[in-house]
């Protein structure tokens, strides 16, 4: 029996084969029974047996059965009882009669069979549909009962129509903390907090779930204890068979931790979001100063590229030509200038740069920065004056840093002051600090810069005219060796156009210095190198040829060669009283060929004092060439006077 789209059930259908094959079976059986009892009947009741097997045909096969058992009994008897016999159509009035009744009870009883024998079936089906239903019925319920009671997440309950409660299962229980008997009969309000009990919130779900048929709302709910939990609650409102409001069902369940990961969610959203637009803002400020690297450096490019090229024409004069070597020189070391910054800067990033603080005359350091600056200073119409206390000028700290944060400070305010301005240096001694002032009458600073004024690539007023130059690193690389030191750095201005003034304020004793000290060479008062045989090993032509045009200058013999190879021939033939030598070289680089040489006086060979001369400017290639063997660790590109000073050290160092 299955179950139709109408919901009844049915047994499934008999096979065409089957069903017809049963009524043609009972007409041949009566047709059998018929020829039996012929001789004791007579020809006036030929079909009467027939109807038998109509009547069973169409129980067991339906309409289509019972039919053909009535065209075949009707056919049957036509041909064998009815004479004359063995033919077909040829009747009497009364024969006639008899077939036309005979087909007619045929299919009387055929559908009279057909629809007792539905009947049967369909009050069988509905028997069975409504054993199958109460059956159904009762395994819900009892389904749904376990449900309720085993839903321990879950705060299931009812209220009647005016909200008391009036069940509770086992998950309300766990949930809200009372037992049954302690809450049936109480108000759904139980489970509010006070403040939204005041503010009539159980009322208004009630109301409605009453209206609408649903209520639905995330919000805190108490328990027994007091304690507080994030619940999903769920109110419908319930009505018997006259529509009237009969109570409700309350699903409720603890959603905190839903809730927490929701808002952890969402604040991971919002740093997502922030580190995307920081990144994105990280992206443009890299292509910002990438553009601006590439002006930096192309502009002093320009000028020694094309003074360079109309020297090499031969068409200035002695005075022209002056003029573009100093043009040359002074772009050139623009360009250093700017590649020490961002080396500086990305030492600084790493956390690799490094003080080597010594005692020091601090007056001498600021004045050698003011003698560096007052070229662009007269330049300009600017008065550069100075007021230097006597009594700060001992100090401990590292020179050339505390060189690089006054020079940076007097450039920037001869750059920002316009012409017939003033720039003032001050050095006064105020336990425990002294204090470096740096004040000018130039552009100022905007109130809403002033606490941007010592970040990275940042710089006030900018425009797409870049009226003012540079990458926007010294004020930083300031702020950072200030720090080094122990110190401070600090900006105040009156606003656009009032000037500014920085003061960095440094501590006489407390000095970080990040490391330990280097070896250090020191300085020869003489240049000259008169007598004194130089072994120079670069790969590169143009620095090789560079060098050896210094050295002679001043007096030294000097053999240059392109790689270690050629350098340690040289040693044993030329007998150098110093070498100078490069250290990435193809093959055999610097470090190598120091290492071998070194090894070799250890063995006897005389010692040869090195320079390591290298485009490598960091504070560890400054350690491992030391380490390596060599004396003295000179940066490329390499003031002419430092180079001969450090020669002429290292030659006369050397026992006669």
């Amino acid at each position: 029996m299955s179950l139709t789209l109408n919901g009844k059930f049915t047994k499934p259908p008999r096979h065409p084969l089957l069903r017809y094959g049963v009524g043609v079976f009972s007409v041949a059986l009566i047709f059998l029974l018929r020829l039996l009892i012929n001789p004791f009947v007579t020809e006036t009741t030929p079909f009467l047996l027939f109807l038998i097997a109509v009547m069973v045909s169409a129980w067991y096969g339906g309409m289509g059965p019972g039919l053909m058992a009535t065209v075949l009994s009707t056919l049957i008897s036509d041909f064998v009882f009815l004479s004359p016999y063995y033919g077909f159509l040829r009747y009497t009035p009364g024969q006639t009669v008899q077939l036309s009744l005979f087909i007619l009870e045929g299919s009387v009883i055929t559908a009279l069979t057909v629809a007792l024998h539905s009947a049967k079936r369909q009050a069988e089906a509905n028997m069975e549909a409504a054993r199958r239903s109460e059956e159904t019925r009762r395994q819900s319920e009892e389904r749904f009962r376990l449900l309720i009671d085993g839903a321990r997440d879950y705060a299931i309950f009812m209220l009647d129509a005016s909200g008391q409660v009036i069940s509770w299962n086992a998950g309300t229980e766990r949930l809200q903390g009372y037992q049954a008997e302690e809450i049936l009969g109480k108000p759904i309000s139980h489970f509010y907090l006070p403040e939204q009990i005041r503010q009539g919130r159980p009322d208004k779900a009630l109301r409605i779930a009453a209206t609408e048929g649903r209520f639905e709302e995330e919000d805190w709910r108490m328990r027994k204890d007091g304690s507080i939990f994030w619940a999903l609650m769920v109110v419908t409102a319930l009505r018997d068979a006259s529509g009237g409001l009969s109570g409700y069902s309350v699903v409720m369940r603890d959603i905190t931790e839903r809730k927490r990961a929701e808002e952890e969610r969402n604040d991971l959203l919002i740093r997502e979001q922030k580190a995307r637009l920081e990144a994105e803002e990280a992206n443009r400020s890299k292509d910002e100063f990438l553009a601006m690297v590439s002006h930096e450096l192309r502009t002093p490019l320009n000028a020694i590229l094309g003074y360079s090229q109309l020297l090499g024409s031969g068409m200035f004069d002695e005075a022209q030509a002056a003029r573009a070597i100093e043009s040359i020189e002074r772009n050139a070391k623009i360009q250093v200038q700017l590649i020490e910054d961002l080396l500086d800067v990305s030492r600084i990033i790493t956390g690799k740069l490094r003080l080597h603080p010594r005692p020091i005359d601090l007056i001498e350091v600021i004045e050698a920065a003011v003698d560096t600056v007052r070229p662009a200073a007269d330049a300009k119409g600017i008065r550069l004056e100075s007021d230097l206390d006597p009594s700060a000028a001992p100090f401990v700290g590292d020179p050339d840093r505390l060189q690089q944060v006054t020079w940076n400070l007097i450039s920037n305010a001869v750059k920002f002051t316009p012409e017939g301005g003033e720039v003032r240096v001050g050095l006064k001694r105020i336990p425990p600090y002294v204090a470096l002032t740096v004040s000018d009458t130039g552009i100022g600073i905007p109130p809403d810069f002033l606490p941007f004024v010592f970040e990275r690539f940042r710089q006030g007023a900018s425009s797409p005219d870049r009226s003012h130059t540079g990458l926007g690193l010294g004020l930083s690389i300031v702020r950072h060796l200030a720090e080094l030191h122990g110190g401070s750095v600090q900006a105040t201005s009156e606003g656009a156009g009032r000037g500014a003034t920085f003061t960095v304020k440094l501590p006489v004793r407390a000095i970080r210095t990040g490391g330990g000290n280097l070896p250090r060479s020191e300085e020869a008062p003489s240049t000259m190198l008169e007598g004194i045989k130089v072994l120079v090993v670069d790969d590169e032509a143009d620095a090789r040829d560079l060098v050896t045009l210094v050295l002679k200058q001043r007096k030294a013999e000097v053999a240059a060669v392109g790689s270690a190879e050629e350098a340690r021939r040289a040693l044993d033939s030329l007998k150098p009283d110093v070498l100078v030598s490069d250290i990435a070289m193809p093959g055999i680089d610097g470090y190598v060929l120091i290492g071998r040489l070194r090894q070799e006086e250890s063995e006897g060979r005389r010692h040869i004092p090195a320079v390591a001369l290298t485009a490598y400017g960091g504070f560890e290639d400054r350690q491992q060439a030391l380490m390596a063997g060599f004396d003295t660790y000179l940066v490329k590109p390499v003031d002419p006077e430092r180079l001969a000073k450090a020669l002429s050290a290292l030659a006369r160092s050397i026992p006669s």
